[in-house]
């Protein structure tokens, strides 16, 4: 008896012994992180320092971190959150949390532009850069002399409202212009500006400088320029006088979590140049943003509208007064429906109507053109932690244009009236597939990605033209 229990405290003693070496050495560690404020953290990097041990959390926040040996000191790092470094010992449970801080808690912005389809994916080559307007000193009424402030975005033919401008020496129908993410088309051969959305009505622009067209689809070969509406958190009433054509604007808004309402009216008559020559550069103008949001417990989805009026509108060139170039009426009228859910995937749907009238006058020759056309599109993604650290996005979008008219009207001193059309409920087509992924290999990051892309367009009775695009 005395030997069979002398055995069993040997077997005792052997047992506690790999206990307590157990408690120093562990497997998988599992954890999440949360913010402060509650919200669970994706892409946060959970770092072991000088030892290669890396994850990433995924779209519910949660990492697993093998581990051999504890106690150790972890580093938690996310764009948006102050670091935080945290020291795992025994007394911890099998999984644990982690808070973290934002950085705009403590006044402090991280800013991320150009991105598609949600805030937080941008390509890691893309040359991004934001401008916001509380940013500018004296912010221009146009779109085009806030984008301007970036380096590289110059402005690009005669001076006006309705002035465009070239990304890198690329312009018109290369550059792409949205709003909100509502892609806008013009027939202007000078190419499309956005300049119909007041000042006073954006948060700012967010400018890619290069060749986008993998991401946004065609138009995008220099670049692309995307207007964030405002949102207004409370009262806002604004009005302001220039002595440069007797420019005055009148605006208001207002807004809480949810809903939020701007209007403005800009009016102008013509400037005077330096050496006192009359510009061709009166105009009046309407708009409006009008946005409301809703959460849903696991969804985010936002409803924008954007109404916009323009009359009487000049163009400033070097041939004034002897040759005229003004546009009797401009209107845009935006709605866009937006869905985004933390599970990573969104979708958005927009329409939009527009119209244009041109007239040119030389002499007694009078020349108009009328403009007019119904744009409409969707798009998609779904995106995925593979392996808690590699993402990979796959995408779709469709934009599609219908009874697209451009009719031409001259009125000539010896040959009179004549009206005919070029574009005659003319319809375009672009449908598009796209996908990145994004490998990350401790301290190297990976990145690819490519598109489809199917065109059809139609013009009248004539036949319509399709081909594809990798």
């Amino acid at each position: 008896m005395t030997s069979v229990f002398g055995n069993a405290k040997w077997v005792v003693l052997v047992l506690v012994c790999c206990g307590m070496i157990s408690s120093l050495v562990a497997s998988d560690i599992v954890g999440s992180i949360h913010s402060i404020t509650g919200e669970t953290v994706s892409g946060a990097r959970i770092v072991v320092p000088d030892s290669g041990v890396l994850a990433i959390s995924d779209a519910a926040g949660n990492f697993t971190l093998p581990l051999d040996l504890l106690p150790v000191e972890i580093e938690v790092s996310h764009p948006d959150y102050l670091t935080r470094t945290v020291e795992l010992d025994t007394s911890l449970p099998r999984s644990f949390r982690i808070e973290i801080v934002p950085r705009d808690l403590l006044r402090e912005e991280v800013v991320v532009s150009a991105r598609l389809p949600r805030p937080g994916f941008s390509p890691a080559g893309s040359a991004a850069s934001p401008v916001d307007i509380e940013a500018v000193t004296l912010p221009d009424a146009t779109l085009t002399g806030l984008v301007t402030e970036v380096p590289g975005v110059a402005p690009n033919g005669q001076a006006g409202l309705f002035q465009v401008y070239s990304i890198r020496g690329i312009s018109r129908q290369r550059i792409l212009t949205s709003v909100g993410g509502v892609r806008i088309t013009s027939e202007r051969r000078a190419g499309t500006s956005a300049s119909f959305l007041d000042s006073f009505l954006m948060e700012g622009a967010d400018i890619r400088r290069g060749p986008s067209s993998a991401f946004y689809g065609s138009g995008a070969l220099g670049g692309i320029v995307d207007v964030r509406p405002r949102r207004f958190q409370d009262w806002n009433l604004d009005f302001g006088y220039r002595s440069a054509g007797h420019e005055n604007y009148l605006a208001g808004g207002w807004g809480d979590s949810s809903w939020s309402v701007g209007f403005v009216r800009r009016q102008a008559s013509n400037a005077v140049d330096p050496e006192g020559g009359e510009l061709n550069s009166h105009f009046t103008q309407y708009s409006g943003v009008i946005s409301k949001r809703w959460d849903l417990k696991d969804h985010k989805m936002e409803f924008l509208l954007v109404p916009t009026y323009g009359e009487d509108i000049g163009k400033a060139n070097t041939d004034y007064p002897s040759k005229t170039t003004n546009y009797p009426r401009e209107r845009h009228l935006i709605a866009r429906f937006r869905v985004e859910s933390q599970n990573l995937w969104n979708f958005q749907a927009f329409l939009h109507p527009q119209d244009l009238t041109t007239r040119k006058t030389s002499g007694e020759s009078v020349a108009e053109v009328f403009n007019n056309s119904l744009d409409m599109g969707l798009r998609g993604g779904k995106e995925f932690w593979i392996g808690g650290q590699h993402f990979l996005r796959i995408g779709a979008d469709y934009f599609s244009r219908r009874g697209v008219d451009s009719t031409e009207r001259r009125n000539l001193p010896v040959n009179g009236l004549s009206t005919w059309k070029s574009l005659d409920n003319a319809s375009e087509d672009e449908l598009g597939l796209n996908t990145s992924v994004n490998v990350n290999l401790n301290r190297l990051s990976l990145e690819g990605g490519g598109r489809f892309s199917l065109f059809r367009q139609a013009n009248g009775n004539s036949e319509s033209v399709s081909d594809t695009s990798w």
